[in-house]
């Protein structure tokens, strides 16, 4: 959003905003190697409670039942690091091809943004 402030020392505007990035992983990946795919995080001007909490932002696996939050455990890592959250397939099989979004929604803002990824043998 964009805040507009008229002051008495004349007319200051200030863009506040969230921007969320992926990088995308374009061809075919191979199964069981790691693969990172990076998520980066812009803030202008969005102040949040604690900047260094690794909830900021979250990584989702986009299903048709709904997303599935994604979290350290045998298939995934996420690395998370000042303003980049990387999410880590680390032995990756045909069926973790498809859509992960990676989140921002903090301090009423909210961004995303989504890649498609797909691995074969």
């Amino acid at each position: 959003g964009i805040l507009a402030d008229y002051g008495s020392l004349g007319y200051t505007r200030r863009v506040r905003e969230a921007v969320v990035s992926t990088q995308s992983t374009g061809e075919p990946q191979r199964t069981g190697r790691e693969l990172k795919v990076k998520c980066d995080l812009d803030l202008d001007n969005v102040k949040l409670d604690d900047p260094k909490n690794p909830d900021n932002v979250n990584w989702y696996r986009v299903t048709d039942d709904g997303d599935e939050l994604l979290d350290d455990d045998d298939n995934f890592a996420i690395e998370r690091a000042r303003g980049t959250y990387n999410l880590v397939f680390k032995n990756p099989q045909v069926d973790d091809s498809g859509s992960y979004r990676c989140e921002f929604d903090q301090a009423g803002f909210e961004a995303s943004s989504e890649v498609a990824i797909q691995f074969v043998d």
